[in-house]
């Protein structure tokens, strides 16, 4: 009769062991009592980027103030029979709180820029977009270089500079959120990058590490990259981290970040 009890208490411990276990495991939901609503122990988000809500501790999100609008190119040329009028074309791939865009030029040799024009932007918008400028110059267009000043709706701003692909001039991190979250196994995920820097993503998978990225050279700037699930995770909760030679983890800013996988 002791045997037996003594088994059942071992077995009972067992149980509340591992369920407390699995609590406290990143790999699991965490299920928050008889409401129905599962606190997956992220920060939820929606396909388009949108926070949704959900636990705001991961990630770096309080340097997320870039413009985040992604402009791959400024492309500058002369007018047929002109060379004094600059057309200027850049196409977003897409717009994410965009304010607008501010045009500026310079001397080639001079240190500063001077504003010349405005476009406004679309705020929020996953389609492609060209956009159109033509300035007048005094002497000819190849005597000057060409910027974009691209601000967001909270007045922050990065530069797209003429003859540089995809750099912006930025002095601040942000790392995420991933989106969609929870996703179905892809996702996109959002980073700024100060200065030049070596960079690396990361799952950690038990011992092992899956890459996503390793050690990558990256120029300021900031980047979103589309991800596939050839990890093939589901169900299952995983936590994704970046590092680089300049970031550094503080309680406000944090380079790693939950996802959750259906």
């Amino acid at each position: 009769m002791k045997s037996l009890s003594r088994n059942i208490f071992l077995t009972a411990f067992i149980v509340i062991s591992l369920y407390f276990a699995a609590g406290c495991n990143k790999d699991n939901p965490v299920n928050t009592g008889n409401s129905g609503f599962i606190d997956l122990g992220i920060l939820r988000t929606d396909e388009n980027g949108n926070i949704l809500g959900g636990d705001s501790t991961d990630w770096c999100l309080n340097g997320n103030t870039d413009t985040s609008t992604i402009v791959p190119y400024l492309h500058v040329s002369t007018a047929s029979g002109n060379n004094r009028i600059a057309k200027l074309s850049w196409t977003t791939i897409h717009e994410y709180n965009c304010s607008g865009f501010d045009i500026e030029r310079k001397l080639s040799g001079d240190t500063g820029y001077i504003k010349i024009g405005h476009l406004q932007g679309r705020g929020t918008a996953n389609d492609s977009m060209q956009y159109n400028f033509s300035d007048t110059v005094l002497t000819q267009v190849s005597d000057y270089l060409y910027r974009l000043k691209i601000f967001n709706i909270y007045g922050s701003y990065g530069y797209v500079i003429q003859g540089y692909p995809f750099i912006y001039e930025v002095r601040f991190t942000a790392f995420g959120p991933a989106y969609p979250n929870p996703t179905s196994g892809n996702f996109k995920l959002k980073y700024t990058v100060p200065f030049s820097d070596t960079v690396s993503l990361y799952f950690l998978n038990g011992r092992d590490t899956f890459y996503l990225v390793q050690n990558s050279a990256y120029l300021p700037g900031s980047y979103e990259i589309q991800i596939s699930n050839t990890f093939n995770y589901h169900a299952v909760q995983k936590r994704l981290y970046l590092k680089s030679r300049i970031f550094r983890f503080c309680d406000t800013c944090k380079y790693y970040g939950d996802i959750q996988f259906n």
